[in-house]
């Protein structure tokens, strides 16, 4: 049940939401081993990022919270993949990329509290 919350500063069209999306969607379902189904992805064009005083343009936050514990060599893997889809097909800057993980020990899903 992980969500990932990606910000950037880009406009995105339609199309690249949805591609975007489709992709972030698998990603997380092959690395994490998550069904699609059970995965929500919330983008949020048009804001505004810095680093220090230097104003990001073509860069992003992707912040993924899941419950239960992921393996650093499952994050690697998933950082690397975000990391690659953002450069190579959005055409992103690779140092104004930031990915964090949140591994979260309870839940809520369906009106039941999960521990």
């Amino acid at each position: 049940m992980p969500f990932i919350d990606i910000r950037t500063p880009e406009r995105l069209n339609e199309e690249q939401m949805q591609k975007l999306q489709v992709e972030m969607l698998e990603i997380i379902s092959d690395e994490m081993e998550k069904g699609i189904d059970t995965i929500m992805v919330g983008i949020k064009d048009k804001y505004r990022l810095s680093i220090g005083r230097k104003l990001i343009h073509k860069g992003a936050f992707v912040d993924i919270k899941a419950f239960g514990k992921q393996d650093k060599s499952i994050k690697a893997l998933v950082c690397n993949r975000i990391n690659e889809l953002l450069v190579d097909s959005f055409g992103f800057e690779q140092d104004c990329i930031y990915i964090t993980f949140d591994d979260k020990d309870v839940w809520g899903y369906k009106g039941q509290f999960l521990t």
